[in-house]
């Protein structure tokens, strides 16, 4: 489903990759499934920048490398060039410095807490 959100995101229909990533993360939850946390937060960044928000974006980059590190994760080659224009993106629009400063604050924010500053829990799977 963050494949597919991905795809939306890729299209510019937000509310398509909301909603996917929603479901994701419901679905996530019932399994139990930490295992997807990584891609899961860095789909919701490049939404959340998206949306507007490229300061809490740079958080949720930090919180994905966390939860690549707690899950002993690396990023398939594909996924790790899509991440690596995703960071380029956010320090243009940041500046180094702040994203530097915002990625290493999301590196201390539990996964709950990350999605929680995405708004996704609070938003209602279709």
């Amino acid at each position: 489903m963050f494949d597919l959100a991905a795809c939306h995101l890729d299209l510019g229909d937000l509310e398509a990759a909301r909603s996917c990533l929603v479901q994701t993360h419901r679905i996530a939850r019932q399994l139990a499934n930490g295992h997807i946390e990584p891609e899961l937060l860095s789909r919701l960044g490049m939404l959340i920048a998206d949306e507007g928000d490229p300061d809490a974006a740079a958080l949720l980059v930090g919180a994905s490398e966390a939860a690549q590190q707690r899950h002993d994760r690396v990023l398939y080659p594909a996924k790790a060039k899509a991440a690596d224009r995703t960071r380029l993106r956010f320090e243009q629009d940041l500046g180094r410095e702040r994203f530097d400063e915002r990625r290493s604050q999301g590196m201390t924010h539990p996964f709950d807490e990350a999605v929680n500053l995405a708004g996704l829990s609070r938003t209602p799977a279709r």
